[in-house]
């Protein structure tokens, strides 16, 4: 076993752990984040996070569509899913990343 020595020691690395950890380090301790299963929040990597990307991409479809009844004309709306999956990947990836 590895002996490591650190002003601060957080385990877990859910929400609240990361967010421990990156204001230790934040303050300029030495901080290290201990954790056994895959980096990230359930939450960031598979749950809320990823679906509140995903309906954010659908309300704006959704209002374009809708937006006549405002007055106001839009040509074809479409939806491309590769670019609105990409998004969601690029944004959920750089929270765990954090």
């Amino acid at each position: 076993m590895r002996e490591l020595t650190c002003d601060v020691a957080v385990i877990g690395a859910g929400t609240a752990g990361i967010a421990a950890h990156r204001a230790a380090l934040d303050a300029g301790v030495k901080s290290i984040l201990i954790e056994q299963g895959p980096g990230g929040t359930t939450c960031a990597r598979v749950g809320c996070m990823p679906s509140k990307l995903l309906i954010t991409a659908a309300n704006a479809a959704h209002g374009a569509r809708e937006a006549h009844r405002l007055g106001i004309r839009v040509g074809e709306v479409a939806v491309d899913a590769p670019a609105v999956l990409a998004r969601m990947r690029h944004w959920r990836d750089r929270f765990v990343a954090s």
